[in-house]
């Protein structure tokens, strides 16, 4: 069960996961749609398949309490008339509908996985106390909730003491690999760069995710104008993958720090800053570019750094949620505390492409050692047949 099947981590993850399962099980995805400045996911379903999909409208981002109880009232039916042994849910809509359903049918094995949470950075702090009370109701009756980073681990059980750590599964997200090694196959990385604008000489810095406040795109937009300004030597062109509502804040922020950009499928004119929107092709995005930039709040593991990593590009990117843990255990790139610290390691790797080559490779390597979708999906398994259905 899955919040909306929008383009981002999630959705990726989730639709993978389901593929990779769908040899042992029998796979019912329940899915919202996209949003209005949301790209759906469904190209995916062509990569991703053996499951049944079927979509809830009623499924918002925000709590509409009629909207809710209409979706909770269909999410029951649907339940009722699968008769799962198992329900999985992901992000925290379904989390909160789905269990409580679960729950209340009986479901034999309920299982949450946290992408991440909306502990903080997202909610007045009113709110926040009664989402973290919620989750600890939510948590009696779930039989495996799965964080996916040891930071995520310690918020639920120490920070805000959400369950005790033995309800708990560890298990680091996985990609599907064959997806980013096939990459390579349908398009160089100079046509890419060729299609996006850019010249041989240019350093592409992107940034993927939606444009949303808890993604901080303005900092990436500040530093952009900065090395503009300061460093105009070096031939930067900064890319954003994604849309949202923060977009014409974004626009208006890039005008007022005097920097030239364009909104589209490639980089027009002198522009520094170019908002790709979003793209169905992040494999040949990355492809073309030198640098990940990750400038969120708050975060789980951003998919968007795994993506990087599989395609043997440096990140850097700031200290937050399981992003210092992946990034210090793969030596794939920097973790930064603040601006200056993002400033000063992009203009190292800018001046430096051998460290950059290295943390690229150190990142590819890690990923295909240790997050695979098989991987993840064996420690679901196991996690599942140790407990009686």
């Amino acid at each position: 069960m899955l919040n909306r099947l929008a383009i981002g981590g999630p959705a990726m993850n989730t639709l993978a996961l389901a593929s990779e399962l769908s040899t042992q099980y029998e796979i019912l995805l329940i899915a919202g749609q996209a949003l209005p400045h949301e790209h759906t996911a469904e190209h995916l379903l062509k990569n991703y398949t053996g499951f049944k999909v079927q979509i809830i409208r009623e499924f918002t981002r925000n709590v509409f309490l009629w909207k809710d109880y209409k979706a909770y009232r269909i999410l029951k039916s649907i339940i009722q008339e699968f008769n799962p042994q198992i329900v999985h849910t992901h992000g925290s809509k379904p989390g909160v509908l789905g269990r409580w359903a679960a729950y209340r049918l009986k479901v034999p094995v309920i299982i949450h996985t946290y992408h991440g949470h909306v502990f903080h950075s997202y909610f007045s702090p009113i709110i926040s106390k009664l989402i973290v009370w919620l989750e600890r109701r939510l948590a009696t009756y779930t039989d495996i909730i799965i964080a996916i980073n040891k930071q995520l681990l310690n918020d639920l059980t120490t920070v805000y003491k959400i369950t005790d750590p033995s309800s708990i599964l560890l298990s680091p997200l996985g990609l599907d690999l064959a997806y980013y090694q096939q990459a390579a196959v349908h398009q160089t990385r100079n046509e890419v760069r060729a299609m996006l604008g850019l010249k041989n000489e240019d350093l592409a810095v992107v940034a993927i995710g939606r444009l949303v406040p808890v993604k901080q795109h303005s900092l990436f937009v500040r530093i952009a104008a900065r090395f503009v300004k300061e460093h105009p030597s070096i031939p930067f062109k900064f890319l954003i993958v994604g849309d949202g509502p923060e977009r014409d804040h974004l626009k208006l922020l890039a005008e007022k720090e005097g920097l030239k950009y364009s909104v589209g499928a490639e980089i027009k004119g002198e522009s520094n800053l170019v908002f790709l929107l979003w793209r169905t092709d992040i494999p040949a995005i990355l492809s073309a570019m030198e640098i990940l930039l990750h400038t969120s709040l708050n975060e789980g593991t951003p998919v968007s750094i795994l993506e990087a990593m599989a395609m043997g590009k440096p990140v850097v990117a700031t200290a937050v949620g399981g992003i210092p843990e992946l990034l210090n255990a793969s030596g794939a790139g920097m973790v930064c505390d603040n601006e200056k610290e993002l400033m000063e390691n992009l203009l190292q790797l800018a001046g430096n492409s051998e460290l950059s080559q290295s943390l690229g490779k150190k990142g590819k390597q890690f990923v295909e050692n240790h997050m695979s979708i098989s991987k993840q999906a064996a420690m679901l398994v196991e996690r599942i047949n140790a407990i009686s259905i």
